[in-house]
């Protein structure tokens, strides 16, 4: 499961009194469930605007911007597949 916190993506470690949280790059912190600007089982709208999109995901700048068209409906997955394609084949 993956949860945003302070636009970013994370993946969720555990879940007890609090929530753990882990990034590509830093070790698991600890955040409140409580905490306002936590997102668990974030939308696919709320993960388009993740400031770490393409980091997350392993792929260039472009390829986030895509990736975001296709997540917030302005690509069709097929679209996006075709383009995923030519960027590989290039």
């Amino acid at each position: 499961m993956n949860a945003l916190y302070r636009n970013r993506i994370y993946r969720v470690v555990d879940v007890a009194g609090d929530i753990t949280l882990e990034g590509s790059g830093g070790g698991p912190f600890d955040v409140s469930l409580c905490d306002p600007v936590l997102i668990v089982d974030p939308t696919d709208y709320e993960v388009a605007n993740a400031a770490n999109l393409a980091e997350w995901h392993g792929i260039s700048e472009k390829g986030a911007k895509r990736l975001r068209l296709m997540l917030l409906g302005a690509l069709s997955l097929a679209e996006w597949q075709s383009s995923s394609e030519q960027v590989k084949n290039h």
